[in-house]
């Protein structure tokens, strides 16, 4: 994964994140607005279109928090990664048009009274209800621009149709009103995903290679201290792959220095190109590297190294050798990659070009 993929991955998971956070607040808004809207029309509106509203509503409502819990709960077992992200924000948003879509129906009620007066009421409703919105929901711009079309263009048509002159200068201020937050929104929009963008992009800066381009060691704390819990909650063993170029050294004075960092970076491109989306590759020091893959079996990594080391052959004028290990519960990280880097030096003692495979027992 290119760093600009796993940093629009990245600022997908945020915004996704940002709107479920925002969630529970839009719910307790929109709760007490309906209550407000009820007792309001509860006279002017046939009780056989207004219960089967409400109950819809309630169903919408129920269905929100199933969905934000749903989603927090997953988080929290670290299930939200780039396959899935998507997913969740579009459930989000379905889910939000269909409010919206419940809350542009009132428009359109056969009030049986002060029609103007209801009419007018929604109006200011729906106004309130989109800035709250738009303050909540800003992350997702699909999300706020559907969700305050459908609230506001509806209602100005509706305002339109009753033919009066009070309600064209409502309906004529309303489309103002949705003309000039267009723009804030665009506005706001970008503004944050922005923010959004530097403070990822800092934060990868600080975990990468400045050379390569892989992670550092701290990026490597950082990816461990997650996959730690993670592996065991769910009884999923990963694996450690530690690689060494053969005879660098001697490449390095061979061809300069600068020939050797154009043969690290190479490398790591090919390391890349191999391992999956959701493992991690990092320098791990010199011309060593480390390849994590969680949720993976030992035949698994196994041939992911192989592929390297077939596909560094081909491409470069050097070979490298590999060690892989999978974690054993009772151990630590440190022991399995002590492990891997035992199976990796006996690759090197065994002629190098080779991929070792190490024994589950804790090295002494």
């Amino acid at each position: 994964m290119t760093l600009e993929n796993e940093i629009n991955t990245e600022i997908a998971r945020t915004r996704t994140n940002a709107l479920y956070q925002s969630g529970v607040t839009g719910l307790m808004g929109i709760s007490i607005a309906m209550v407000i809207f009820v007792s309001f029309v509860w006279n002017d509106v046939n009780h056989d279109i207004l219960l089967p509203w409400i109950a819809t509503f309630i169903f919408m409502l129920v269905f929100r928090i199933f969905l934000i819990i749903n989603y927090r709960k997953n988080a929290k077992l670290g299930k939200i990664n780039s396959a899935n992200t998507q997913k969740w924000e579009s459930w989000f948003y379905y889910a939000l048009v269909i409010m919206g879509m419940l809350w542009t129906s009132t428009a359109f009620f056969p009030y049986n009274a002060n029609i103007f007066q209801n009419i007018i009421f929604v109006t200011l409703t729906m106004i309130s209800l989109s800035g709250a919105a738009i303050a909540l929901y800003s992350h997702s711009f699909r999300s706020m621009i559907t969700y305050f079309s459908i609230s506001i263009l509806p209602v100005s048509t509706r305002l339109i149709l009753l033919d009066e002159r009070q309600a064209y200068l409502v309906a004529a201020a309303t489309i103002l009103y949705y003309i000039v937050m267009l723009k804030i929104i665009r506005t706001l929009n970008a503004t944050l995903l922005d923010n959004i963008r530097l403070s990822i992009v800092n934060r990868n800066m600080s975990l990468r290679d400045p050379l390569t381009g892989l992670g550092n060691r701290r990026r490597l704390e950082v990816f461990v201290e997650k996959l730690i819990p993670m592996s065991s909650r769910n009884n999923q063993p990963f694996c450690v792959l530690l690689m060494d170029l053969d005879y660098f050294k001697k490449y390095n004075d061979n061809q300069g220095h600068h020939a050797g960092d154009v043969l690290l970076c190479a490398v790591s491109e090919i390391i890349s190109d191999e391992v999956r989306g959701s493992d991690l590759a990092i320098r791990f020091g010199g011309e060593e590297f480390l390849v994590l893959m969680p949720d993976t079996k030992i035949d698994d990594a196994f041939a992911i190294a192989q592929r390297i080391g077939t596909e560094v052959m081909e491409s470069t004028d050097i070979t490298i050798s590999g060690g892989v290990a999978r974690h054993v519960p009772s151990e630590n990280f440190e022991d399995t990659v002590r492990r891997a880097d035992a199976a990796l030096y006996k690759a090197k003692r065994d002629g190098r070009d080779l991929i070792e495979i190490a024994e589950d027992i804790i090295l002494d």
